[in-house]
């Protein structure tokens, strides 16, 4: 049975809090043995969409399964904002978790705090959906090569310019999510966000 127990949220709070009502905080530490080892599941028992092998005569960087939209790759997992991320965590290795009531629909909604990126989760039903991931450090990049050591300059050369900019905000949208740029004064990157649109702005 997993150790859990009462931990402080992580300090950083996000660039948008979208779903934060209350407040049960609780770090899952690791397999069914008590111990705090990473969780050995694999994607495929987890339930999580994998990155299938290369097919050679299809188009390069294209899978099967791939969305609509922009996705974020990890340890051979492919997330997205809104697909059923219900039992994906445990096949990414360690995590802190809390969940609250959502503000955004009716149910709890869940935070997974892994060491360079967060998942944020919006209940539909009993489906818990990825409502946004955080990327926090640039051990981490997006699909298309994009990290947070770059700038817009860099953003723009690889998403080109068809951008909405709010502030120090750059929104890409496609595929009903959007994939957010946070900017810093001088244009590096702060974070990157991949928002759901599916309750709205």
């Amino acid at each position: 049975m997993k150790r859990k127990m009462m931990a402080v949220a992580a300090a950083g709070v996000l660039a948008v809090s979208l779903a934060a009502c209350g407040e049960e905080v609780k770090t899952i530490g690791g397999g069914d043995n008590g111990s705090n080892a990473p969780v050995a599941a694999t994607a495929e028992a987890a339930g999580a969409e994998t990155t299938p092998a290369a097919d050679a005569d299809a188009p390069a960087g294209t899978t099967e399964s791939a969305p609509a939209g922009y996705a974020f790759e990890i340890s051979g997992v492919r997330l997205f904002p809104d697909m059923d991320v219900t039992t994906v965590p445990e096949a990414l290795g360690e995590y802190t978790h809390y969940e609250e009531e959502s503000c955004a629909a009716q149910g709890m909604a869940h935070f997974y705090t892994f060491a360079d990126y967060e998942i944020n989760t919006w209940p539909d039903g009993d489906t818990d959906r990825i409502y946004y991931i955080l990327l926090k450090t640039d051990n981490v990049a997006t699909a298309e090569g994009v990290d947070l050591s770059m700038n817009k300059d860099k953003i723009v050369e690889v998403y080109g310019d068809g951008y909405q900019e709010d502030g120090h905000k750059l929104s890409y949208e496609k595929g009903g999510m959007k994939l957010v740029f946070i900017l810093n004064d001088d244009d590096t990157i702060q974070s990157i966000e991949y928002d759901s649109c599916a309750l709205g702005e």
